[in-house]
C-alpha cells in the first residue's frame, strides 16, 4: 500500500487505550502554525491535549479501561518528528464495562459539502452503568463526553510549545470517490455532537496503531 501524502501543518492526535487489555486508538488531526515540532514539542503538546479531555469522562470509565497514552505525529513531510505522553490513567467507575465492541460516536461538521460519511471520532464505551437503554446512553455521559471533545478542541486551538501553536481541530480527506487523493483535503472543524445512540466500530479492537 502506498504512503499517505504529506499533511502540511498537521498533528495526527492518537490516543491509545487498552480496554480489558484488548487495544484500542481514537485518531484526531490539529493544524498548527508556526514552527515544526520537535520531537520533545510534539510529546508535550500530547500531554496537554490528553489531559484536557480526559478528566471529564474518566468518572464514566470502569477500572478496566486504561488511557496508555496519548501519541502526537507531526504530517507535515515523511520525517515528521513525533512524540508520546504517557499517562496511564484508568476509568474511576466502580461499575464493570460495556462489550469491547461497543463504543461512543461523535459526529463532527465542516464547511464543505459531499456526498458520503462525514468526519466522527469514535471513543471506547464507558461503564455499563451508562446505559439508559440498551441501546442509548445515559444523557449524563453524553454532557461529560461533550464537554470533553470542547476541552479537547479548545486545546488544540490555544497550546504553544516551543514555536508550534495549535489552530484548530480539522479532518484530513484522502481518498475522494473510493481513489485516493494526490493531497488531502483539510477542513476545520466546526462543530461536534455526541450520539445518544450505543455504536461499534470492530476495527477499533483489531486494528490499533500501537
Amino acid at each position: 500500500m502506498p504512503a499517505r501524502p504529506d499533511a502540511p501543518n498537521v498533528l495526527k492526535v492518537e490516543f491509545l487505550w487498552s480496554q480489558d487489555g484488548i487495544p484500542a486508538a481514537t485518531i484526531q488531526y490539529v493544524l498548527y502554525s508556526g514552527t515544526a515540532p520537535t520531537a520533545a514539542a510534539c510529546a508535550a503538546i500530547a500531554q496537554s491535549l490528553a489531559t484536557a479531555f480526559w478528566p471529564d469522562v474518566q468518572p464514566y470509565y470502569p477500572a478496566t479501561t486504561e488511557f496508555v497514552a496519548c501519541r502526537v505525529t507531526d504530517l507535515t513531510t515523511s520525517t515528521g518528528h513525533s512524540g508520546t505522553y504517557s499517562y496511564a490513567s484508568a476509568g474511576t467507575s466502580a461499575y464493570l464495562s460495556c462489550g469491547a465492541q461497543c463504543s461512543v460516536l461523535v459526529n463532527h461538521t465542516i464547511s464543505r459539502r459531499y456526498r458520503g460519511g462525514h468526519p466522527r471520532t469514535y471513543y471506547p464505551a464507558p461503564a455499563w452503568h451508562e446505559l439508559a437503554t440498551p441501546s442509548t446512553w445515559q444523557p449524563e455521559l453524553i454532557t461529560a463526553m461533550g464537554n470533553a471533545q470542547a476541552a479537547f478542541a479548545l486545546e488544540a486551538s490555544s497550546f504553544s510549545d516551543s514555536g508550534c501553536t495549535g489552530v484548530y481541530v480539522v479532518n484530513v480527506s484522502y481518498v475522494t470517490g473510493g481513489a485516493p487523493r494526490v493531497a488531502p483535503v483539510i477542513d476545520q472543524i466546526t462543530g461536534s455532537v455526541v450520539s445518544g445512540v450505543v455504536r461499534t466500530q470492530r476495527r477499533r479492537i483489531t486494528a490499533s496503531s500501537y
